[in-house]
């Protein structure tokens, strides 16, 4: 019944959520070329020449793919849609119900931020075959990882965060400072990306970008499973 429920939501807003994954990824298309000069990976004058920082790029799509993650949207007509009528029935809040939505959503979410990744993957691939550059293939593969890692962190925070804190009211309204403060500090680590030195940036930096991605997903899943099912109820 729940993952019914799901679907019918999910079907009425494919358009939405298609629109909204569309739209990230021309964004992203136009701003990897930006990139791609901003970093002297390409350079636009006499001819193409090619800089040595690939995985330069990778704290500037940090900051992109988060800010146009379809995470929140996902969340939020979720609640408005669905949870906001469907959390007053008690089968709705059984432990094995709330799980399975749960995972649902994050497949969902997941899978439509993945067309902005794809996009920014190929308009990188492109990019650097113009520019004539000879990236090693693992570096590719790396890179791609890498992509899919945040794609995955992206899609997942939002609906953990809802879930585990619930932050809206009965009549729709987000009300949670501590939410509020979650979300902050992940922009927070988001703009930070943008800073960090050169001199970082060498394949330990997205090795770490998908060791924390693992660490907090597979943790988050286990307190998903653990408290979920308490914390996943109306508020006044």
């Amino acid at each position: 019944m729940p993952s019914c429920l799901n679907a019918i939501v999910v079907f009425y807003e494919k358009k939405i959520l298609f629109k909204l994954a569309w739209i990230g990824a021309i964004t992203l298309a136009f701003v990897i070329y930006f990139t791609l000069s901003r970093l002297g990976i390409i350079h636009f004058g006499n001819g193409l020449t090619a800089g040595l920082n690939f995985y330069g790029l990778l704290p500037v799509f940090f900051f992109w793919l988060y800010l146009l993650s379809i995470g929140k949207d996902v969340m939020s007509l979720s609640y408005t849609n669905l949870d906001s009528v469907m959390l007053t029935y008690p089968f709705y809040r059984q432990p094995q119900v709330v799980i399975k939505s749960f995972f649902y959503r994050f497949y969902q979410s997941f899978k439509y931020n993945m067309v902005m990744t794809l996009a920014v993957f190929a308009a990188v691939v492109v990019a650097m075959g113009i520019a004539g550059l000879n990236i090693a293939l693992f570096q590719i593969f790396l890179f791609l990882v890498t992509l899919i890692a945040l794609t995955a962190l992206f899609s997942f925070h939002y609906l953990f965060v809802y879930y585990i804190l619930q932050p809206f009211t009965i009549d729709k309204e987000l009300k949670s400072p501590l939410f509020s403060l979650v979300n902050w500090l992940l922009y927070f680590i988001a703009y930070m990306q943008l800073n960090i030195p050169d001199n970082w940036l060498s394949y330990q930096y997205p090795v770490l970008i998908i060791g924390v991605t693992v660490m907090y997903v597979g943790i988050g899943a286990l307190l998903i499973y653990r408290f979920a099912p308490q914390t996943f109820k109306l508020k006044k």
